[in-house]
């Protein structure tokens, strides 16, 4: 993570996927909203390509301009709009295909929930977590990081979701025909965690959000109800923050593409 503010060219699309997550925060979404938190993320990245792109462009243009005063150089770079969208929607591929990563992993977790970096879990079959569960979520937890924040740490502990003090009441609107489980269900992404099949899994977690979690619990007795709140909202940083090099070049390449198709 320390190489999220090395780059000045990282640090505006960075910037901006920062910033959204502190509006989304403000909002109350976070990623445990399937949908939603895929749409937003979708379109915080689309966002930070514009301000990326946009900075690049002017700062090129400023630098093309100084030396064309001393060396008779002058290289001015235009914004074409079409180019633009054709852009963003190849560095949207390229996050989603190129780095396996899904849009709601943008967004913030929800201390209560599936985190945005929630990939592989455990069934809780026990309440006892058994030695080789926990070797097991040792090696989940160096290879996809905290399911809530993505730290990547030495050592992790077991992350019950839903916690346990909340399973009786998610036992309840699992098995139920209200409106009620339907939002229930939303609240997963059907390929994390399938109540009909595990009531209870298992993450590989960090111990400051094992602690934030535990404190969340005690704080709030019921599930939507803490739900309501910005207090078990997780902020965490992109690690995915070298997919933001590529923005600019790919911009360049396909405005290169369509000056040649048109000229040709």
């Amino acid at each position: 993570s320390s190489g999220i503010n090395a780059e000045w060219p990282l640090r505006p699309g960075v910037a901006q996927v920062r910033a959204s997550q502190y509006i989304f925060r403000l909002l109350r979404l976070h990623s445990g909203f399937p949908v939603v938190s895929s749409v937003l993320g979708s379109l915080s990245l689309t966002a930070a390509f514009l301000q990326s792109t946009l900075s690049m462009v002017h700062v090129s243009n400023f630098v093309y301009s100084k030396i064309g005063k001393n060396s008779n150089r002058k290289k001015i770079l235009n914004v074409h709009h079409d180019t633009l969208i054709c852009s963003a929607v190849v560095n949207l591929g390229i996050y989603k295909q190129g780095y396996r990563q899904k849009f709601r992993s943008i967004p913030p977790s929800h201390i209560a929930l599936p985190g945005s970096f929630s990939k592989e879990y455990l069934p809780l079959s026990s309440v006892q977590v058994t030695k080789h569960k926990k070797q097991i979520l040792q090696e989940l937890g160096h290879k996809y990081g905290c399911h809530h924040c993505g730290a990547k740490v030495e050592k992790y502990v077991a992350g019950h979701i839903p916690p346990t003090r909340y399973l009786p009441e998610f036992s309840k609107l699992a098995c139920s025909n209200s409106w009620n489980r339907s939002i229930f269900q939303s609240l997963f992404s059907r390929d994390v965690l399938s109540t009909h099949i595990h009531p209870q899994v298992l993450f590989p977690q960090c111990r400051p959000c094992s602690y934030k979690q535990g404190g969340h619990v005690s704080k709030h007795k019921s599930f939507f109800k803490s739900i309501l709140g910005k207090d078990g909202i997780v902020m965490h940083k992109m690690r995915f923050h070298y997919y933001f090099v590529f923005m600019f070049p790919i911009y360049l390449l396909i405005d290169n593409i369509n000056i040649t198709i048109t000229l040709g």
